[in-house]
């Protein structure tokens, strides 16, 4: 838990809990105000994360019991509900995360879900995973992916997408680092969107790639 200059650290807590289920938790701060109030993240065994801030500010009084209500039911996203009259929201980058791992692992009830970008992400550098198989609609909304790094040189076809077979349109890439890596018996492949090789029919629109760097590696044999 983040709040502001004061920081606590709580202890691995391990619960089973179903999508909806409200959590609650309940620990003791010193007097005083909290400016900023509180970044709770719960880390799920399937992989994905759960972000809940509270009011952004807290006044603890001495001998008061101060309750701070929340919503803090397990959301992967910030709201929708996959359908292309509620998509899902992806307004941070574990929210992209959360979206990458549930279609990789769960793709009937999220590979060809409609998604829809509210902010900009800053993936701060990190190496992001690729998406396997995408069915579904993905709206940028305009706004930009950058600051990421896709694959470490170690397996080839590396992209946001590895197969694309649905859409993606309005969003735009900016410094955008794609290594790919030797492949068995063919060549390697490398590209910001999509870089699989597929006969599969997709559409990209309106997307936008700037200052990325994009390398692919030899196949066996070649230098």
């Amino acid at each position: 838990i983040d709040g502001g200059n004061s920081s606590i650290l709580l202890a691995d807590i391990s619960y089973v809990m179903t999508a909806g289920e409200p959590v609650k938790l309940y620990f003791v701060l010193p007097e005083g105000k909290y400016e900023g109030g509180f970044t709770f993240t719960a880390n799920m065994t399937d992989g994905t994360t759960m972000d809940v801030t509270s009011p952004s500010t807290i006044n603890i009084v001495r001998g008061q019991i101060t309750k701070v209500k929340n919503d803090v039911s397990y959301r992967l996203f910030a709201g929708g509900a996959g359908t292309e009259a509620d998509p899902y929201v992806i307004k941070g980058a574990n929210h992209w995360k959360n979206m990458v791992r549930k279609i990789n692992k769960d793709a009937k009830n999220y590979a060809s879900a409609y998604y829809k970008l509210e902010a900009d992400i800053d993936f701060k550098n990190e190496v992001i995973d690729s998406i396997h198989v995408f069915k579904g609609v993905l709206d940028g909304d305009n706004h930009t992916l950058k600051n990421a790094k896709i694959g470490d040189g170690t397996a080839s076809h590396q992209a946001f997408f590895y197969l694309l077979n649905g859409t993606v349109k309005n969003l735009n890439f900016d410094n955008i680092t794609v290594t790919g890596g030797n492949a068995t018996g063919a060549a390697s492949s490398a590209a910001v969107i999509s870089a699989g090789n597929s006969s599969l029919a997709f559409t990209i629109d309106n997307c936008h790639v700037s200052n990325s760097t994009i390398t692919s590696g030899p196949h066996d044999g070649e230098k």
